[in-house]
């Protein structure tokens, strides 16, 4: 049944579904953002090609994102705001596609506050894609964290 599945989903179970299906299998188990963000770490097929303890879309350059690199924002009390030198770990997604050199990134979010953003036909609360830029920067949200898999051309 969908609505029992989508029940208990949310943006890290999106990931860990997408990797499993693609035969990582040590991501079978779930995990919040921050347990993610330290597998992700660990992970031999991984890199870590971006990390900011601040949110600021300004560090990081966007035409240096590939299709399959995933990206966490930061969240907090301060309205996804990080304090300096502190990783308050909140949202994640993935670069899902690049077109006319403007990358698109895919997140499952329980909310219909992206639908008038996304740029899929089928509206509503689940998986949402839209552009990276106006995702990073919805609520100054910025990028805390870009992975990349290894050998990625």
């Amino acid at each position: 049944n969908i609505k029992d599945f989508k029940k208990g989903f949310d943006c890290t179970g999106f990931i860990h579904g997408m990797m499993y299906y693609l035969g990582y299998n040590s991501y079978i188990k779930r995990f919040n953002t921050y347990s993610l963000y330290k597998k992700l770490l660990r992970d031999k097929d991984y890199k870590l090609i971006y990390q900011s303890n601040i949110s600021s879309i300004k560090n990081f350059d966007l035409s240096q994102l590939k299709v399959g690199d995933i990206v966490m924002w930061p969240s907090g009390i301060r309205d996804a705001k990080n304090l300096p030198n502190v990783s308050t770990f909140g949202h994640i997604g993935v670069v899902s596609n690049i077109k006319n050199n403007i990358p698109y990134i895919t997140h499952f979010v329980r909310s219909d506050a992206y639908n008038n953003l996304d740029i899929f036909e089928n509206k509503g609360p689940g998986i949402n894609t839209l552009k990276a830029e106006t995702f990073i920067t919805l609520k100054q949200r910025g990028v805390l964290n870009i992975f990349r898999k290894k050998n990625h051309v």
